[in-house]
Order: C-alpha cells, then sequence, then structure tokens
C-alpha cells in the first residue's frame, strides 16, 4: 500500500505521457491540476484552473478526461441537494492550461453528482449518481454521449441500493450508490462500473462492481451487480470507509486502485487520506483489488463468493 496524502476525498489520478495528474477541489471553491512525475508526489506542482466565485455553491469530486484529443474536467456544484453536474473544456494540450466553462450537463431536474464518461465499442457514455425528485436514495443512470457536454436525454437507471451494505450510514441519506467509475480490462473485452455505497461519512462506505453482461451498456439488464462489496473496511489494519476510487495503468504493466478512507472510527469526512494500492486481474476477468492495506499483482483464481462486509 501507498500512503499519498493525510488529507483529501474522491481521488481522481490519471497517467498521461510521463506524469501523474491530480484533478480535486480545495475548500470546495477551486479545482486544481497537480502535476508529479511519481504517484508518491501527486501533491507537487498545482496549478489552479477553475474557481466558481460562489461560497454558497459548494464543488464537488472534479474529474480530469481527454476526449478526442481534448481535455475536460467534470464536477459537480450547487447548494446542498440542488448539486448538478458541469463541465469545462481545456483551451491547450496540457492538463494545466487554461479551461473554458461549457455549461451544465442535461442530466435532468434532480440531485446530480460524481459524473463521469467512457467510452465502449465506438461510443461515449456518461453514467452519474442521482436521485429521483423528492426522494434521498442515489442510485446510477447512464445515457448516451452527443459530445463532451450534451448527452442524449434519455438517461436510465443501472443501479439502487437494494443489498445491506449498500445502505448504512445517515437515517436521512442511507441507501445511495455514487461515484461510478469505469473499469475495462487491459486485454480482453470485459467492461466494469466499480461505485461507492452507503453513506461516505461513515466505516461503512465500501465498492460495489456491476458487470456489463450485454451488448448494450443504455440496456438495464446488460449489468449484473456482485452481491458483496469488493472493497471494504479493514479493521486489523485501520482502514475505515474505503471508497471513491479511480484506477490507472503504469507502464511497469502495474495496476493501481486510488481511494480515500479514514484511519480511525467515526472519523467522518475529516479524516480522509489518500491511499494507492497495486490490484491484478483474476482468471475469470474480473478485478481482484484484495483489501484495503493489501496489494495484489498477481492473477488470482476465479472469483468465489465472499462473506460480506461485518
Amino acid at each position: 500500500m501507498t500512503f499519498l496524502l493525510d488529507r483529501g476525498e474522491d481521488p481522481w489520478v490519471i497517467y498521461w505521457q510521463g506524469n501523474f495528474y491530480y484533478c480535486h477541489e480545495h475548500n470546495d471553491s477551486i479545482i486544481l491540476v497537480n502535476r508529479s512525475r511519481t504517484l508518491h508526489g501527486i501533491k507537487d506542482n498545482p496549478v489552479i484552473v477553475w474557481m466558481n466565485g460562489d461560497a454558497a455553491r459548494e464543488l464537488w469530486a472534479p474529474e480530469l478526461h481527454r476526449i478526442d484529443g481534448c481535455w475536460y474536467i467534470y464536477y459537480a456544484e450547487g447548494p446542498g441537494e440542488d448539486h448538478r453536474i458541469h463541465v469545462l473544456q481545456g483551451q491547450g494540450p496540457d492538463p494545466q492550461d487554461a479551461y473554458l466553462y461549457r455549461g451544465r450537463m442535461n442530466t435532468g431536474d434532480s440531485f446530480a453528482i460524481d459524473g463521469t464518461p467512457f467510452e465502449w465499442r465506438g461510443r461515449w457514455y456518461f453514467v452519474w449518481s442521482g436521485s429521483d425528485k423528492g426522494h434521498a436514495t442515489q442510485k446510477l443512470f447512464i445515457d448516451r454521449m452527443e459530445s463532451p457536454w450534451l448527452l442524449a436525454g434519455s438517461p436510465v437507471c443501472i443501479s439502487a441500493p437494494t443489498f445491506d451494505w449498500e445502505k448504512q450510514g445517515m437515517p436521512a441519506w442511507p441507501d445511495i450508490n455514487e461515484a461510478p467509475q469505469a473499469l475495462r480490462h487491459p486485454t480482453e473485452e470485459r467492461m466494469f462500473i466499480v461505485y461507492s455505497a452507503s453513506h461516505s461519512a461513515t466505516d461503512d462506505y465500501c465498492l460495489g462492481r456491476l458487470d456489463l453482461t450485454g451488448p448494450d451498456p443504455m440496456d438495464p439488464g446488460a449489468w449484473r451487480k456482485h452481491p458483496y462489496p469488493v472493497f471494504s473496511k479493514y479493521v486489523d489494519d485501520r482502514i475505515y470507509g474505503p471508497g471513491h476510487a479511480s484506477f490507472i495503468d503504469t507502464p511497469d504493466g502495474v495496476s493501481w486502485i486510488i481511494y480515500h478512507c479514514s484511519p480511525v472510527s467515526g472519523g467522518g469526512w475529516d479524516s480522509r487520506q489518500l491511499r494507492a494500492q497495486p490490484f491484478c486481474w483474476r482468471s475469470d476477468g474480473t478485478p481482484d483489488f484484495g483489501h484495503p492495506g493489501q496489494g495484489r499483482t498477481q492473477i488470482t483464481p476465479d472469483a468465489a463468493p465472499t462473506a460480506p462486509a461485518p
């Protein structure tokens, strides 16, 4: 396991042309992009690329993506339950160049956060966490992308909290699926959505997994939910609430999961740290993250049923 930062949340790290880029927010009001030659150094060389200018509109969980040769940053902004997803377009070839505001993503009129794009078989899709108007439950939705800043306008729900491990946390907002991330097998045509479940301020925040089993990502029936968390608290190493992960592959052939967690039980949002560890792929093509604090670098046997997180 690699310790990255003693304070941080919602990590988004990519590797591009010899550098690691860490896209993050500060004080819920500015977006920074850091650059480092090493994963350990992602705290270095920060550049402010955006400021929202309104303290009442909290800015959350920015992600940096390269689409058709151009850089884009997707983030959520708004007061409380009025958060919506917005997009910036890079104005230069470098991720730390200036950005232009392109507008709000057309995800609808309800709460929407944690938007992320992915490409599959020549088409781009957008997945986010949202709630139906007037309801607290957060679900995962998907839509086709007409452009990096415009959706087709026909979203469908691909996951809602159904298992007990997705329903732990705050009484007013316990049932949560959020922070979806696309994860593609490096050699086989396999696609997964790894997402966070339960409330992010609790010890029980964890990662779940959706497997794409059909040809069309827009078909809710093409996604199969793994019945148990794939990454959850590990009390022996004092790791609580691990979640909101991103994934990178480095030139040495190692795949990494980057996540936030708390080193103390009940620590909540203010105690979150950033950590990273290598993971591998099982012989059946599914990812094996091990447990928090335990990196995996070798192919492991096919997945077998495991007990839910305590």
